[in-house]
């Protein structure tokens, strides 16, 4: 998969396959190197289709740490939880799943305090897996304010749709990875095929992010 073109799988359970040989391959690179790496994962509708098989993708995830590109200000046991959602596929693998929600009061506090706790991960990450919405975001990060935000690797933001309170890595933060996988569905395969073809897209942070990451940035797209 390269940065320019996009990889479509026919389904789900082809893509399923390529993520965890790539997880797989990339985080033995890591654990070889350094003895330690760390795998950056999304929340959304998507990701509980694959994660199963990308968690079954290593016999032993002692070393690597999974932690998540944004969050929820929820209750990890919450069904909108993304580190519950996670938590649940890593369930017994050894993996170190590294919280951006803690227990903080405030989101404004949780983001500090989930900055501290990556700031003692591996970077840059093995291999980080993405997601996308229609309005250009990636992560929590919503608009090109909360893009050029750096104030530590997670900032408190907002959805614009509902105000609702999210804990996202900032924009350096998620380009710290060798690779960044960028996965859609066919409901966004249009606009999936315009910004791997480089199509202006309003300086969104979707669009900011491929202009950045260049050739780590891998775009996805599966079928059905």
């Amino acid at each position: 998969m390269r940065s320019g073109r996009v990889e479509r799988f026919a389904s789900i359970e082809a893509l399923t396959a390529a993520l965890a040989e790539i997880v797989r391959r990339e985080t033995d690179a890591d654990l070889a190197t350094y003895g330690r790496a760390t795998l950056v994962l999304s929340g959304g509708s998507t990701p509980p289709r694959y994660l199963q098989a990308v968690a079954a993708a290593r016999p032993d995830w002692r070393g690597v740490t999974v932690t998540l590109s944004d969050e929820r200000f929820v209750p990890v046991d919450h069904a909108d939880s993304n580190e519950g959602m996670a938590r649940t596929h890593f369930a017994g693998t050894g993996a170190d799943i590294v919280s951006l929600r803690g227990s903080a009061e405030s989101v404004e506090t949780a983001a500090k305090e989930a900055g501290d706790r990556l700031a003692a991960c591996h970077w840059p990450a093995a291999v980080s897996l993405l997601g996308f919405g229609p309005d250009g975001h990636t992560a929590s990060l919503f608009n090109a304010n909360d893009t050029a935000r750096q104030d530590g690797p997670c900032i408190a933001t907002r959805r614009p749709k509902d105000g609702s309170a999210r804990i996202s890595m900032t924009f350096e933060q998620l380009l710290q990875a060798r690779s960044i996988l960028m996965i859609a569905g066919p409901d966004k395969a249009g606009m999936l095929e315009a910004l791997a073809a480089g199509e202006p897209a309003a300086d969104s942070p979707i669009a900011q992010l491929r202009d950045r990451a260049g050739a780590r940035l891998r775009w996805v797209g599966f079928t059905t």
